[in-house]
């Protein structure tokens, strides 16, 4: 289900959605089925009425020039500069339907595209009916909306960066090896929570994920979910069983390998924040590219 996105909107205004790019789900039989997306020079007034189950009438803005259905294209990402282009926007009004991007332009120049995941209709005395999609604006009046990098694509990548440069920069256990002194109940905990392949498996998972900001698809970010959240869980584990070998005395003995424990221990803590911030990023993303629920 897509994220029910709240605009900023009173009784007397219809829903407005301010972000540049984002989603929404909502009832377009109210306010004559208008809806706003974005702000400013950039604003698109749009209007929506019944078609059927499965797809929607679609009207241009007045005063702007017509809408039109993106030819072939399934996701706002497939509709280049050219598909733009050869679009048929002669006429004031489209039917789209559900998987179809309907295609916008403002009187001040700008270009939009709507993605219609979903259109529900119920009775006019029942709740129910509701449109539910995604939109994207390009703020630099270009046409392309296949290179262009949301800003949750920009935010999912600078975490990404910041995660990698600490797992390539931590000391593994072949660097730093901890002697093996028990304290009677317990093992020594591991040195490192990612050793040899595990830890080139997720330098590489997230090298991955960086390489393909632009083309994500739903698996493969289901995929990399399930990866750090695995890495995460172990990191997360070894940490605090260290810390408690390190508080019980463990280390006692160790001397100044006490404090090289507890240092290393912190490292793969900030390590641990570094992934949770890529998985937060990345559920940012999710939520509006494939309709995710928080």
């Amino acid at each position: 289900m897509a994220e029910m996105v709240r605009g900023l909107f009173s009784d007397q205004k219809p829903p407005t959605f301010q972000a540049a790019e984002g989603s929404f789900s909502v009832d377009y039989r109210d306010y004559d089925g208008v809806i706003v997306l974005g702000e400013g020079d950039w604003k698109f007034r749009t209007t929506w009425s019944t078609a059927g189950s499965g797809s929607i009438h679609v009207y241009r803005e007045p005063g702007s020039p017509s809408v039109a259905v993106a030819p072939l294209a399934k996701r706002i990402t497939d509709v280049t500069a050219e598909i733009f282009g050869r679009a048929n926007f002669t006429s004031r009004v489209r039917t789209p339907r559900v998987g179809e991007v309907v295609l916008l332009k403002n009187t001040k120049g700008y270009a939009a595209a709507v993605e219609i995941i979903r259109v529900q209709v119920s009775p006019e005395s029942m709740p129910g009916t509701q449109l539910t999609a995604r939109y994207r604006i390009l703020t630099d009046k270009t046409h392309d909306f296949t290179n262009a990098l949301t800003s949750s694509q920009l935010e999912m990548g600078q975490a990404v960066d910041e995660a990698i440069t600490a797992l390539v920069a931590i000391p593994l256990s072949s660097d730093a090896p901890i002697p093996s002194v028990g304290i009677g109940h317990n093992n020594p905990p591991l040195n490192a929570p990612l050793e040899g392949e595990e830890h080139r498996a997720i330098v590489q998972l997230l090298r991955d994920l960086r390489s393909n900001l632009r083309s994500l698809t739903d698996s493969f970010v289901k995929a990399v979910i399930d990866g750090l959240k695995r890495a995460n869980n172990k990191i997360l584990d070894w940490a605090a069983e260290r810390f408690k070998l390190i508080r019980e005395g463990f280390y006692r003995q160790l001397g100044s390998a006490a404090a090289t424990a507890l240092i290393g221990t912190g490292a793969w803590f900030v390590i641990a924040g570094k992934l949770e911030a890529v998985l937060n990023a990345i559920a940012a993303f999710a939520r509006t590219a494939f309709g995710w629920a928080p």
